[in-house]
């Protein structure tokens, strides 16, 4: 058979599509992997078309896509909560046809958190353990991609993952952040005798967990936490103001964390926001200016400068 493969969107390599071609492989079947949103029937006819779309904005481009094909699946929390069988879940994935060389998966799936702008426990349920690190470590590969939504909500699994991550000398990388709010001074001390890809990354999604940001924060440092050696998520949503994004940036600016400014689409454009991202996200700015020094100095933030005057920035 011959098997279309189509990744709508994500920058990352589509795992349930690498599942899928490892799938169709050993059946002896024939993968065509493609990326390009105008692929059309007519290029090539395929037996089965898998379509994987992600965000929930490209929904009108999978859906007018799957018009061209027969036989098409469509799937991702982007259109639907389709679950792929057991035994196509539980495969090594097919890592050549997509170029990648890292390992990536996911140790548990669900989550314990019910945030109100995340996906999670809708898709996913409650916290649960998936597998471990071996059903989808490809041997050749020193890196490897943890897309876990809260694997420290289960610590004895944590410190399961987190040995054989050090028996096997593996550079990891949590992707999806970790819960600051479970960390404890055992947990802290494992983190950081890991081997990480990039900064150990947490999340800070609302001014309301300040308390328990600043305990983890000390909990790390006296675990062996060097500065900058972190990155924390912030969540700007609807319910956020200027001050409340502002005064998170600060406090973590003050302790030497790096931070990572997430835009809903919903206030994505909004001038305040683009010159918070702009400072926050750009590390050498963060580390070494003020927010009221970069808008007053930066000719790329002149645009910007009103928002001084508006907001009085100390």
């Amino acid at each position: 058979m011959r098997i279309g493969l189509i990744q709508i969107d994500g920058t990352l390599p589509n795992l349930a599509l690498m599942k899928l071609s490892a799938w169709h492989k050993k059946k002896g079947d024939d993968i065509f992997l493609m990326k390009d949103k105008t692929i059309s029937q007519r290029l090539v006819q395929f037996d089965k078309v898998y379509i994987s779309c992600i965000f929930e904005e490209n929904m009108k481009t999978a859906i007018s896509i799957s018009k061209q094909f027969k036989n098409v699946e469509l799937g991702g929390i982007g259109i639907n909560n389709l679950k792929l069988p057991y035994e196509i879940e539980h495969i090594m994935p097919d890592y050549d046809t997509f170029n990648c060389d890292f390992s990536i998966g996911f140790t548990t799936r669900g989550c314990i958190r019910k945030c109100y702008f995340c996906k999670v426990p809708a898709h996913e349920g409650m916290i649960r353990v998936n597998s471990d690190i071996m059903e989808f470590w490809n041997k050749r590969h020193k890196n490897i991609m943890l897309l876990d939504n809260n694997i420290l909500a289960l610590p004895k699994h944590f410190k399961k993952i987190a040995k054989q991550l050090q028996d096997n000398n593996l550079k990891v990388d949590f992707n999806q952040g970790l819960d600051h709010r479970l960390l404890t001074p055992e947990i802290c001390s494992i983190l950081l005798d890991l081997k990480h890809i990039h900064e150990i990354r947490f999340s800070y999604d609302d001014i309301a967990y300040k308390p328990t940001v600043m305990k983890a924060i000390k909990m790390l440092k006296e675990a062996g936490l060097k500065d900058w050696k972190t990155r924390w998520y912030l969540y700007v949503g609807e319910k956020d103001t200027f001050q409340t994004v502002y005064e998170r940036m600060k406090l973590l600016q003050d302790e030497k964390q790096a931070v990572y400014i997430m835009r809903d689409k919903k206030v994505y454009h909004k001038p305040e926001y683009i010159a918070l991202a702009s400072w926050g996200n750009t590390m050498g700015a963060f580390k070494l200016t003020s927010l009221k020094d970069l808008l007053e100095q930066s000719i790329r933030m002149k645009p910007y400068q009103h928002i001084f005057n508006k907001y009085n920035i100390n």
